[in-house]
């Protein structure tokens, strides 16, 4: 027995498996993202979505204050801007601006996010904190 999808259903497949299309060459993913939707804002995955709700219930207890979604930092150097970088979370704690990344294990290691990183500690003084979450088990 055989079954036909569309495209789209196939691909609406996927995105409720949690896996990601088996490109030639590739194997399934090993970290599947399921990007969501909070309050408006998109989140790349759903460890981001809950780490957003976890700074949502902080705020609503007052521990920390003006929580930002997505925000942009910007290189510039000898009046060149020289990149960009957007991180997950940004807020104060204690008079202190906290920025959050939220990564899974091999993601953390990437040589790309970790010269992030230590652009943010170099131009803005930020340390970039990162929240790494175990892989979801796949059902």
């Amino acid at each position: 027995m055989s079954l036909r999808l569309s495209e789209a259903e196939y691909h609406a497949l996927l995105k409720r498996q949690g896996t990601s299309p088996i490109l030639p060459g590739k194997g399934p993913s090993k970290w599947p993202h399921i990007p969501c939707e909070e309050d408006g804002w998109k989140f790349d995955s759903r460890d981001e979505r809950d780490e957003y709700r976890d700074l949502k219930l902080r705020v609503s207890a007052k521990q920390i204050i003006d929580l930002k979604v997505h925000p942009v930092y910007t290189f510039v150097v000898n009046d060149k801007k020289i990149g960009i970088y957007t991180a997950d979370f940004s807020y104060t704690e204690k008079g202190q601006l906290i920025v959050v990344e939220v990564k899974n294990p091999a993601n953390a290691k990437e040589r790309s996010f970790r010269r992030n990183c230590k652009l943010m500690w170099a131009h803005h003084g930020i340390e970039v904190v990162v929240v790494v979450r175990s892989p979801r088990s796949r059902r």
